[in-house]
C-alpha cells in the first residue's frame, strides 16, 4: 500500500469514528477533502452505503429513488429536479424520516408526533449538547435514546444532502466543460 492508499484508509477510518461520534465537524472535513480527491469519495460512498445498510436504511433510499424515476417517467417534468436540496433541515423532517424507519422508542411516541409539525431549522452542528439545547429550547422532554436516534438520524440525511450537492456540482462542472461524462464515468 502506498501512502496515499494509506491515507485514504486513515481517512475512512476518521470519518466512520466521527458518524459514530456523531463529529459533523470531522465529517465535513473529510467530505471537503474528498472533493479533491475521486478515490476517497468513492471510498466514502462505499463507507455511506455499508453504515446505511447496518443501520436498515437502504430499503428507504431505494424507494426514493424508484419514486422519483415514476414521477419522472410518468410526468415528463422537472417537478423532481437533479438540484439537491440547499435549504437547511428541520425538526419535522427527520421526525419524519425517524417515523418512516420505525426509529421511534415506544416511550417517546407521542412527543415524536408533535415535532413532525415543526418547521425549525436544525442547528448547523449537531452535536450531543446542540441537541440538548434545542430540546431546551423547544421545551420537549423526550429520552436520550429519542435524541441520540433523532440527531443520527439528522447527521445522516445532511450526508446524503453533501453528498448530493457534491454530484450536482460535480454534473455541473461536467456539463460545463463539455466532457458529457456523469459521475460513473459512462457517455450520456
Amino acid at each position: 500500500m502506498n501512502n496515499t492508499e494509506i491515507t485514504r484508509q486513515k481517512a475512512i477510518q476518521r470519518y466512520v469514528r466521527a458518524i459514530d461520534k456523531g463529529d459533523l465537524e470531522e465529517i465535513i472535513n473529510i467530505l471537503e477533502q474528498a472533493t479533491t480527491d475521486p478515490d476517497l469519495d468513492l471510498m466514502l460512498i462505499e463507507a455511506n452505503q455499508a453504515v446505511e445498510q447496518e443501520e436498515g436504511l437502504t430499503a428507504f433510499a431505494k424507494d426514493t429513488a424508484f419514486v422519483r424515476q415514476l414521477v419522472q417517467q410518468h410526468f415528463n417534468s422537472n417537478i423532481m429536479s437533479d438540484e439537491p436540496d440547499a435549504r437547511p433541515l428541520t425538526i419535522g423532517e427527520v421526525a419524519a424520516r425517524m417515523q418512516a424507519d420505525r426509529n421511534v422508542p415506544k416511550s417517546d411516541q407521542a412527543i415524536h408526533k408533535t415535532l413532525l409539525h415543526f418547521s425549525t431549522p436544525l442547528p448547523e452542528f449537531l452535536n450531543i449538547q446542540a441537541i440538548r439545547k434545542l430540546a431546551s429550547e423547544l421545551q420537549i422532554s423526550a429520552s436520550e435514546k429519542f435524541w441520540r436516534i433523532f440527531r443520527d438520524t439528522a447527521i445522516m440525511m445532511g450526508i446524503g444532502r453533501g453528498q448530493a450537492q457534491m454530484a450536482a456540482a460535480r454534473k455541473q462542472k461536467a456539463r460545463k466543460s463539455g466532457t458529457g461524462r456523469t459521475d460513473s464515468g459512462n457517455k450520456k
